[in-house]
């Protein structure tokens, strides 16, 4: 049972001496190819009337007016008159919790992340055409993103151009065309771990009979993951075309133990039904289903204390699961948390126990 505690990123902004904060996974550290909603920052002067929207840019919120005439009060302190909303566009792939799973959109997109000390990233709920992955050892380098002709750069200043990395040779490196200019530019190749195209459907057809009526297969969730582990590091992403993503998480994979036969996956309706006492209509609220894994897990008992530890650091949290070969079960639950995790303390050489693992994401 492999999984990945996702790094996350908490936003905070004071208002009143009150401290508000929001937390996300932690987010892109740039986008290109991403509209947020135009609402407005909210003011204190101003008067909102039913159903406008402002945005709280510090925490990347977007909030709804709930009555007219609504003026001087705060949306996070004030849930009567305002409604949360949810989060702009470019943050909703990064809501974690109550939010998980809200989409961002975009068309034609370049992602960078600090991916220092990572080794897995998962995207979910996904739809795109095609997907450019660069992972970028940056320990000797100051990467400046992709190459820009007006940008002046430094030695050492590592660029991205045409599938391609690049540093920098000299000093006010200006207006120099990477890929033509050689005593200006040199391709780095030494520290480039990764740089695949993903593709967004699989289509395994050996005929062109097949080409038009096998199914194309197409993939809600991709997992890289066993990538390079580096101290400083820079992951970048290119998206070709429109798509959309539930949620992006990464951070250092590690395991809980190998999973038993005896684990099961079991679906659950969350719906409520009532029943009018006038009419005696029933009525079904539909909240939708969830996925719960039962596991059995084997480990050893020599690692029972860092079992615990890592048993602790993720109880109360949302985290990946990474199938294996030997563990193809966690690809349905994707994010989920534990629900309980017994550990048996007897003086065997293995461990065997038991956990509950409730899926959250799609």
């Amino acid at each position: 049972m492999n999984y990945v505690k996702p790094l996350e990123n908490n936003l905070s902004l004071v208002y009143n001496d009150i401290n508000y904060e929001v937390s996300y996974y932690k987010p892109a550290t740039s986008l290109t190819g991403i509209t947020d909603e135009a609402y407005g920052e909210w003011a204190v002067g101003t008067t909102y009337n039913t159903g406008d929207f402002v945005k709280i840019d510090a925490l990347k919120k977007i909030y709804r007016s709930t009555l007219d005439a609504n003026v001087g009060n705060y949306p996070l302190a004030d849930t009567i008159n305002w409604v949360d909303y949810g989060s702009l566009n470019s943050y909703n792939m990064f809501c974690s919790d109550e939010n998980i799973g809200s989409i961002t959109t975009g068309t034609n997109s370049i992602m960078t992340f600090d991916f220092s000390g990572s080794d897995t990233i998962a995207g979910i709920d996904l739809s795109f055409d095609s997907a450019r992955v660069t992972l970028l050892d940056t320990i000797n380098y100051t990467y400046r993103g992709d190459y820009n002709t007006s940008t002046t750069y430094a030695v050492n200043d590592a660029i991205y151009y045409n599938q391609k990395v690049y540093i920098s040779l000299v000093a006010s490196n200006i207006g120099n065309t990477p890929d033509s200019s050689p005593t200006q530019w040199a391709e780095n190749t030494a520290d480039v771990y990764f740089n695949e195209v993903i593709q967004g459907a699989d289509i395994g057809c050996l005929t062109f009979a097949e080409y038009f009526y096998s199914e194309k297969t197409i993939k809600k969730r991709v997992v890289l993951t066993g990538l390079e582990w580096l101290a400083n590091s820079v992951l970048r992403i290119e998206i070709t075309g429109a798509y959309e993503i539930g949620t992006i998480v990464y951070g250092s994979e590690k395991t809980l133990g190998a999973s038993l036969v005896g684990s099961s996956l079991k679906y659950e309706d969350r719906s409520l039904i009532s029943t009018n006492e006038y009419t005696k209509y029933r009525t079904v609220k539909r909240y939708g289903k969830i996925r719960i894994l039962d596991c059995s897990v084997i480990f050893d008992t020599d690692e029972f204390n860092s079992q615990t530890s890592k048993v602790e650091d993720i109880i109360s949290k949302n985290v990946l699961w990474i199938p294996t070969h030997a563990d193809r079960f966690s690809e349905s639950i994707s994010i989920g948390y534990i629900e309980n995790f017994t550990i048996p303390m007897e003086n065997a050489t293995k461990t065997q126990t038991k956990t509950k693992i409730i899926g959250v994401s799609k």
